[in-house]
């Protein structure tokens, strides 16, 4: 609860600000934005709040639902969304160890071709959020973007000049950045023993790409599809890309939802 208030005070700010301040201004305020809206529907759903915090909540959404969006950039308003979505993957396969036994179904449907079981991802017990004005290699990259595309696509073409001029930050996201949500799924589904942030973007480009995100694991449960995938991957062998075809159970069109839209 603290912290959503903190983030408020951040996003008042700059929503004062970031008209005269430039497009990385924009993004951060956009961002900040989308993750108060996350923060309160957690709290909206939180059983844990005591009487005074949940009297508390309905103010609290008040404040929140005056934040002007309409005025944002439509790209600003989706990078914004694919921020908060990286940080919530990012998120979940940090911290979240899953089940056996739904690994162990997840890895059953996977390797039987047919329909892939319904896994809900359970209620999160922490805020997607850093802290107010929190920092990451991935924003830092789509702060760049958002001022001056094209130096970014010039440095992502040089692994030695990217890495100094965006420290931390991975080549491979350039696309994720850009909106080019197949070419993000098909560099990420190309790459070998894929580390947390490459399994965060593909989980991002993939739910882009998905006709109903909710349905697939990939994208709710990164997690779960991380610790099934060894066991999938050995069964079926070299000669296939089991990931890529489990993606394709669910690419319909790219994603054109909005869900700073409200």
């Amino acid at each position: 609860m603290h912290g959503t208030y903190a983030f408020l005070g951040v996003a008042d700010f700059w929503s004062r600000e970031w008209p005269a301040a430039g497009r990385g201004a924009e993004l951060t305020y956009a961002r900040t934005v989308r993750q108060l809206h996350v923060g309160l529907d957690i709290l909206r759903e939180s059983t844990d709040l005591t009487p005074t915090g949940s009297a508390l909540v309905p103010a609290l959404g008040a404040e929140i639902s005056r934040l002007p969006v309409t005025g944002l950039a439509a790209d600003i308003r989706r990078l914004a969304d694919d921020l908060v979505a990286h940080h919530r993957a990012l998120w979940r396969l940090r911290q979240v160890e899953p089940d056996p036994a739904e690994v162990a179904a997840l890895a059953d449907d996977w390797l039987r071709g047919g329909p892939v079981g319904s896994f809900a991802a359970p209620d999160d017990r922490a805020t997607t959020t850093t802290a107010p004005g929190g920092d990451s290699p991935l924003f830092r990259l789509a702060t760049a973007w958002v001022e001056n595309p094209d130096a970014v696509r010039a440095a992502a073409a040089d692994p030695i000049a990217f890495d100094a001029r965006y420290p931390d930050a991975d080549p491979l996201d350039a696309p994720l950045v850009a909106g080019d949500y197949a070419e993000a799924q098909t560099t990420r589904l190309a790459g070998c023993a894929p580390d947390e942030n490459a399994w965060a973007s593909l989980s991002v480009a993939h739910g882009r790409l998905c006709g109903d995100p909710a349905r697939s694991p990939l994208a709710t449960r990164p997690e779960l599809v991380r610790a099934a995938w060894p066991q999938v991957a050995e069964l079926t062998g070299a000669a296939t890309n089991p990931l890529a075809e489990l993606v394709s159970r669910y690419v319909a069109g790219t994603s054109t939802s909005d869900s700073m839209r409200r």
